[in-house]
């Protein structure tokens, strides 16, 4: 049986609206090769295009830190990796960029500056763990704009930061899976999602597909934040 406990996990989004279907038949118009080749060229790495959302994703982890949580260590995949994603406004005019950034207490302001002085906002900044050492923050930036813009000014914006690709260390793969570890199709039994193997961790991401929601002018989905999630790190018989 699994013990002790999971991470959850809530995103935040800025100026969240409803929006009722019948009012709003549009789909969001899809990223081009182009555009997303200024995301991956800007960041130094190559994302993950979600055709179902029309939205563009780069993971970024912070393999730098070794976390514990409760003393006991955990791996980064577990909760502690941000990401920044892109999609289209549903008129096709500009772009939105969301981002959730991982950070210690003293990288929180100097991203704040950062962020303000490459055009970005803050919307969030909150914890997801208890007793977790190092204390990790996680601040939430968006801005409207071009797809190349938005890359430009996000890059800028963590350019000197860990979260940056190219600050990142190399990593080697774990010596076992979350395959390995659960059993996994009991677990998706219990929970009625499939979830997705990283690593040793094993995370559900469940949106909010009843909803339509718009923020900016782009419809909210899954893969830019409007979820929530929840991961297994440890063991079977001592898990997290």
């Amino acid at each position: 049986m699994l013990g002790s406990i999971a991470a959850l996990g809530a995103t935040a989004t800025l100026g969240l609206t409803q929006v009722k279907t019948a009012a709003l038949n549009m789909a969001t118009p899809p990223l081009t090769q182009a555009e997303m080749t200024a995301v991956d060229t800007a960041m130094g790495k190559k994302g993950k295009y979600v055709e179902a959302e029309n939205t563009y994703t780069v993971p970024l982890p912070r393999n730098d830190l070794k976390v514990t949580v409760k003393g006991e260590a955990v791996p980064i995949s577990f909760g502690f990796g941000g990401w920044v994603s892109v999609k289209k406004t549903m008129d096709g005019k500009s772009a939105v960029l969301m981002s959730d950034t991982v950070l210690l207490e003293e990288e929180v302001n100097p991203l704040i500056s950062a962020a303000h002085a490459n055009g970005l906002e803050i919307s969030a900044i909150h914890n997801h763990f208890f007793y977790e050492q190092p204390r990790i923050f996680y601040m939430h930036l968006h801005g409207m704009g071009t797809v190349a813009d938005l890359a430009k000014s996000y890059a800028a914006t963590i350019k000197n930061n860990k979260l940056f690709p190219a600050n990142q260390p190399s990593v080697t793969a774990p010596t076992r899976t979350a395959k390995e570890i659960f059993d996994l199709p009991a677990l998706d039994k219990i929970v009625g999602k499939t979830g997705a193997v990283n690593g040793a961790t094993y995370k559900y991401t469940i949106g909010r597909d009843d909803q339509q929601i718009t923020a900016m002018g782009a419809e909210m989905t899954a893969n830019i934040g409007l979820n929530s999630w929840a991961s297994f790190a440890g063991s079977a018989d001592a898990a997290h």
